[in-house]
């Protein structure tokens, strides 16, 4: 039971860094095109 929660923690927490990497590029990309 411990081991399920874990599990769903650990995949949330890899589903709240991917959503962070997504926005950090869309910023970056926002970034690089004002500066063209």
């Amino acid at each position: 039971m411990l081991n399920e929660a874990l599990a769903q923690l650990a995949d949330y927490n890899r589903i709240l860094l991917t959503v962070h990497q997504k926005n950090t590029a869309i910023k970056l990309y926002q970034i690089l095109g004002l500066k063209r």
